[in-house]
């Protein structure tokens, strides 16, 4: 069992490749262990952990609001996908994180689940319609728009100055 515990340390924190792996238990303790074995213990521990993280993923989704974002991971053996995608909720600081996963939008349906929470994402296609009338941008990313066209130099007075206004007022919202 702590073999097995150990293996999934180096494995999903430390991120080594099978290869190292293998490398450095060999090396340390002169374990030897194949590519299938590693993977079937990262398989059956991950097994053992899914109820757990099934109900985190409910607890996470009853709460008033959840957060959702993707971005891109790079994933063991990359079979899957590269992509990780993050669930947190407004009133506790517990994450579910699942990697490996497309960008698609039927990851973000998987991900929000049977949630009645208000949904707060970036403004990526893949959340439109999962939350229904209850989806909310998160402030940061329209906050940065503003920022940048205020500070750009491709518009004449007039238009730089209204979206310095625009920046300025919604910043200080934000702020608040």
């Amino acid at each position: 069992p702590k073999v097995r515990a150990y293996l999934c340390y180096l494995s999903i924190l430390l991120r080594l490749s099978y290869d190292e792996i293998r490398t450095h238990l060999k090396t340390s303790y002169a374990l030897m262990v194949s590519d299938g074995e590693i993977s079937h213990i990262l398989e059956k521990e991950a097994g053992a952990l899914r109820p757990a993280y099934e109900a985190l993923g409910e607890r996470i989704g009853r709460q008033a609001g959840i957060h959702e974002d993707e971005t891109s991971w790079p994933v063991q053996g990359g079979a899957r996908g590269n992509y990780g995608w993050v669930k947190t909720g407004t009133e506790t600081r517990e994450a579910l994180f699942q990697l490996g996963e497309s960008r698609g939008g039927g990851v973000a349906r998987k991900l929000t689940g049977a949630s009645c929470s208000v949904g707060i994402t970036d403004d990526y296609a893949a959340y439109r319609g999962i939350f229904k009338d209850k989806h909310q941008l998160c402030w940061a990313h329209p906050l940065r728009k503003l920022r940048d066209l205020a500070r750009s130099d491709v518009f004449d007075a007039v238009v730089h100055q209204r979206c310095a206004h625009a920046y300025e007022r919604f910043s200080s919202i934000y702020a608040t």
